[in-house]
């Protein structure tokens, strides 16, 4: 048996419910596709959300904060939804790194070896091997049909482990929170009301679990390009809104003819 991850227990009070979407189109009325759209905010705001805890809590990190990101993203769509859910988070999250990669190496693009990020089909690995480490004997056809190979696969639910005795370690005896104080506010203005409107969700949801020692700005705006960011020296997390756009002429370009 897995263990639970202390995270959601001791950081976020032993109270968080597992959710799942349920709402009418935000961004476009094909609904797998404004699925795809909003699983990929969640996966995004959470890997940002990772990089704001390093930050303001002054965690260490071995190895790439990008890596460490990525691996509480996919801690966090496992345990904050439901099985169903989470599934298509991670369908979604990973369809998205596919369609990345395809579409540079249309473009001819040479693979981005000195990113501070991993390449996009390991983080889609990455992110398919924890999650089916989560529960290798319930989501191991997940893995196969996503293609994760099958030497990677046996070592899946030992990564995850380790994954989550990692952030564990880090994030043990954080306080808790009951939404009076909240850590995360969400700063939008008129831009991206519908992005705004799903991080607001999930604001909502770890505001009533934790408390920062600072308060930490979301900001949904225009960037001028496909991007979000976490920026140490204001303390905010900003989502751009051509990520929609981006992620809309990706699906478009690869919807079944």
């Amino acid at each position: 048996m897995r263990q639970t991850f202390i995270f959601l227990l001791t950081f976020l009070g032993m109270s968080v419910p597992a959710h799942a979407q349920d709402q009418a189109p935000l961004f476009v009325e094909d609904p797998l596709e404004d699925q795809f759209i909003y699983s990929n905010i969640v996966s995004v705001f959470y890997h940002e959300l990772g990089h704001a805890l390093i930050d303001v809590l002054n965690l260490p990190v071995l190895g790439r904060e990008e890596d460490a990101a990525d691996t509480l993203s996919a801690i966090l769509i496992d345990d904050l939804w439901e099985e169903e859910a989470s599934i298509g988070l991670i369908y979604d999250t990973t369809y998205a790194y596919q369609l990345y990669d395809t579409a540079e190496a249309e473009a001819g693009a040479e693979l981005a070896y000195a990113d501070v990020h991993g390449l996009h089909m390991q983080r889609y690995f990455n992110y398919i091997c924890l999650y089916t480490g989560a529960n290798p004997e319930g989501r191991d056809d997940i893995a196969q049909e996503l293609g994760l190979p099958e030497d990677r696969l046996a070592g899946c639910a030992d990564e995850y482990q380790l994954a989550v005795d990692s952030w564990n370690t880090l994030l043990a005896g954080a306080p808790a929170g009951d939404g009076s104080q909240p850590s995360l506010v969400l700063v939008s203005g008129d831009a991206g009301p519908a992005i705004a409107s799903v991080l607001q969700g999930e604001i909502d949801i770890l505001n009533e679990q934790f408390r920062l020692p600072v308060q930490v700005a979301v900001k949904v705006e225009s960037c001028g390009e496909a991007n979000a960011f976490y920026m140490p020296g204001e303390q905010s997390i900003t989502f751009c809104t051509e990520f929609v756009d981006l992620w809309i002429q990706l699906y478009a370009a690869n919807a079944p003819q």
